[in-house]
């Protein structure tokens, strides 16, 4: 069959999976989307050079507000002749895909969304209505994770009708990184950064923002430090409140590494595997599988209410820990079991290294996709994360 995929953009990470449709799916993929970002959220395109490399069609978003977005072309090629499924960006504000799911079932033609789906257990008004008769509207659901179909269910979406995809990073690249990185490199990374190759390493990756609450992560380290627990706060990335915050990792007298953005996978690489676990004290995002990709644990919070889909990933005492949201003591706690004895470090390894490995990668992604795409059930080949009906984890 014919495939279409549109979405606003295909932001950089998103490489390993179209490549792997393009390259490896069942169907005959050709993608959408703006060259540039439309919503200047900061996130990268994918590079027109990589573009090249499938049929990508560039078509353009208009965005208005922060809440609402209209592409066009989505309506155009729903009613066009050329694709036989339509995979259509599941943003409820995105008012041109409400028309082209219309247009295209109007024409025979089979619409899927791929959408985070539901995030919150409730949504009160016309809102929670409205996602849910957007969402049910589709012929089928593409997932980001196993909480958004728990809580379809609860809402009388048909089982077979929702596939939980995850999401990913570039595979493939980063799995030939793993293997050339050795003991060498990692021990060279810590001296080179803290002066010691014995210093247990927290780290973070990724956007520097205020809502990502690092804060509480330089107190916790604090509290440690006071109980003679020492650890190196290594942040990986740029942002508006990276210069605030290394000013008080520095007047806290927290050893502390500020990287600056870092886009080389192979540094990125050493970086992650020389820490001994990975924090996101906010949401968690796509932090959890590059830091699994590399065998490092994720500690996060578990309100899952305020949490995005990759935190299901983090699996207590398997791949990290979850701690309660905003509580600092609780965060020292589970911290404080990843800065002792390195003993763990090798079972934590082999499961985060598993999880993504079987999961979290294009080629899962992909079979997904495909299964969606060919009309067939939902096939739920997936760790069975405990979530009730309402998205309630239980552990």
């Amino acid at each position: 069959m014919k495939v279409v995929f549109l979405q606003r953009m295909f932001a950089h990470y998103q490489w390993g999976l179209v490549q792997e449709l393009a390259e490896r799916g069942e169907h005959e993929y050709s993608f959408i989307g703006d060259t540039r970002d439309p919503c200047g959220s900061g996130i990268e395109v994918i590079p027109a050079e990589r573009l090249q490399q499938v049929s990508f069609t560039a078509g353009r978003t208009w965005q208005i507000g922060n809440r609402v977005a209209l592409q066009p072309v989505a309506v155009r090629v729903a009613a066009a002749g050329r694709y036989d499924v339509l995979i259509l960006e599941g943003s409820i504000g995105l008012a041109t895909t409400w028309a082209a799911m219309r247009v295209a079932q109007g024409r025979a033609k089979r619409a899927l969304l791929y959408t985070h789906g539901w995030t919150r257990q409730s949504e009160a008004g016309w809102i929670g209505a409205a996602r849910t008769r957007f969402l049910r509207s589709a012929d089928g659901l593409l997932l980001y994770g196993a909480r958004a179909k728990a809580i379809g269910r609860g809402r009388g979406v048909p089982e077979e009708r929702m596939h939980v995809v995850f999401n990913c990073l570039d595979h493939r690249t980063m799995i030939a990184c793993r293997s050339r990185i050795s003991d060498a490199a990692l021990n060279e990374f810590r001296r080179a950064a803290f002066g010691s190759a014995e210093l247990p390493i927290v780290a973070y990756v990724g956007r520097v923002r205020k809502e990502k609450q690092l804060e509480i992560v330089l107190r916790a380290l604090a509290r440690l430090k006071s109980r003679n627990v020492r650890a190196g706060f290594l942040v990986i990335g740029g942002g508006p409140a990276a210069a605030e915050l290394q000013e008080k990792c520095e007047s806290m007298r927290i050893p502390g590494c500020f990287t600056g953005p870092v886009e080389d996978e192979e540094k990125l690489s050493v970086m992650l595997s020389a820490s001994r676990v990975a924090v996101a004290p906010g949401t968690a995002g796509l932090m959890v599988v590059h830091a699994m990709s590399y065998g490092t644990p994720v500690l996060t919070h578990g309100d899952f209410d305020h949490q995005v889909p990759e935190a299901e990933a983090v699996v207590p005492g398997v791949t990290g820990e979850l701690f309660l949201r905003g509580d600092e003591a609780d965060l020292c706690d589970k911290l404080r079991r990843f800065l002792g004895p390195d003993d763990d470090r090798a079972r934590y390894a082999e499961c985060c290294m598993e999880m993504v490995d079987r999961y979290y990668n294009p080629a899962f992604m992909r079979q997904v996709f495909d299964r969606a795409v060919s009309g067939l059930p939902a096939q739920d080949d997936w760790p069975r994360l405990s979530f009730d009906h309402q998205g309630e984890y239980r552990g």
